[in-house]
């Protein structure tokens, strides 16, 4: 089993999805995570579905992670933190620049304590900068980033992606840039500074190519629905009963195969389309004529022919399609119970020695559900446990009994 951060203690102060997804993936990694969290909750336990006192995306971001109910905006509980702090390797936190330092827990606070402590920080805009005290979120950062102006119909409204794509690459950033510092550490070196991602530098990084064409040409990337703006035909076409296919041509002779597999061979030498350049140059001619051709068969016929003839393609497919075919089994799941049902779940996505990654897996915890525990590994005596929950300084979770 592959667990490179076995032994290795962090600690999560962190809310909603790109943070506890960062700390998630190092537990999954064999780290040990113990989650912070604030007496009225992590925002995110209410996102999706709740059952059993459980949202569908808290259940995503949060296995393997022990859980602490904490008020760090009280002087004690910012002593405990800094305990806790003391004896971690990694501290990872998803608040607006001056939040923990407020609070007397930021990075020069903890460093002050651990000097060798590696700790990362998610934020919206960063710790510099005329934004960086305002709130950033995966949809407003899509819009503002650029991302969106990507998305959607060439002469409609911009879209935004399904699902949070920035948050969830953010967070593998993090992770990326705490492993870097890990390593470093194993070579004996000191980390100077915390690290930090915004989402926003994280939304830029996801459309690197565009910038690119951006900063040479000065040319403002625009909309263009399913169409892939740098090659052609790359598009999503509508077949014979209404379902949906794509297709991608990458290369000249790909799209010799591709005239000959609809039929259509006279396009293959015809000169306004025998490059990619070509092809984009007089792209909306060439579509007319593919999106009347994709429709006369329906998506399994046609599914047949483009694997006769080798052309990259692939189904429209929803989850349900998904899950009851072949493609899941490319999939990553993982298994756990969670209040004696078992769940299934979405693992980390790479093969270790020939096998999708597994992990010793915990359920997501409830809130303050290992309070009296950490406590208690803390050297702190009942009695004053007893008397913190009195006064909100923790919390401790309904089902467990004190």
């Amino acid at each position: 089993m592959f667990q490179p951060f076995e032994g290795v203690k962090v600690l999560d102060l962190t809310e909603g999805v790109a943070g506890p997804y960062a700390t998630m993936i190092l537990g999954d990694l064999g780290a040990e995570v113990i989650k912070i969290e604030r007496p009225d909750g992590d925002w995110g336990r209410i996102l999706g579905e709740v059952k059993d006192g459980f949202s569908s995306q808290y259940i995503a971001l949060n296995r393997n992670k022990k859980n602490i109910s904490l008020n760090i905006q009280e002087p004690e509980g910012q002593a405990i933190f800094k305990k806790i702090a003391k004896q971690s390797e990694i501290i990872i936190t998803s608040f607006r620049p001056g939040v923990t330092e407020k609070y007397g827990i930021g990075y020069e606070d903890i460093k002050k304590i651990n000097p060798e402590i590696i700790y990362g920080r998610i934020s919206g805009y960063g710790y510099q900068g005329k934004y960086k005290n305002y709130t950033g979120v995966d949809t407003v950062i899509q819009a503002n980033s650029g991302i969106m102006n990507h998305i959607g119909p060439r002469n409609g409204q911009p879209y935004r992606t399904g699902f949070p794509i920035v948050d969830h690459v953010a967070a593998r950033d993090l992770v990326q840039g705490i492993q870097a510092a890990y390593i470093d550490t194993l070579k004996g070196k000191v980390i100077e500074g915390p690290i930090d991602v915004s989402l926003y530098a994280t939304a830029a990084a996801l459309q690197a190519q565009q910038w690119q064409d951006y900063l040479l040409n000065k040319q403002v990337p625009m909309r263009n629905g399913n169409m892939n703006p740098v090659i052609s035909p790359a598009a999503v076409y509508e077949t014979r009963e209404g379902s949906f296919i794509s297709i991608t041509i990458v290369r000249d002779k790909q799209w010799i195969r591709f005239c000959e597999a609809i039929e259509k061979k006279e396009l293959a030498t015809n000169e306004k389309f025998l490059t990619n350049a070509l092809r984009l140059k007089n792209r909306q001619e060439l579509e007319e004529v593919i999106v009347q051709e994709l429709k006369t068969r329906t998506l399994d016929e046609w599914i047949s022919v483009f694997e006769k003839f080798d052309i990259t393609h692939a189904p429209v497919l929803d989850m349900e399609q998904i899950y009851q075919s072949d493609y899941f089994d490319a999939i990553p799941t993982v298994d756990f119970y969670l209040k004696g049902n078992k769940v299934n779940a979405i693992g980390l996505p790479f093969v270790y020695n020939g096998e999708l990654h597994r992990s010793n897996l915990e359920p997501p915890a409830l809130r303050g559900e290992q309070t009296i525990e950490i406590l208690s590994i803390l050297d702190i005596e009942q009695g004053t446990i007893k008397r913190l929950i009195d006064k909100g300084v923790i919390a401790v979770a309904e089902e467990v009994i004190y």
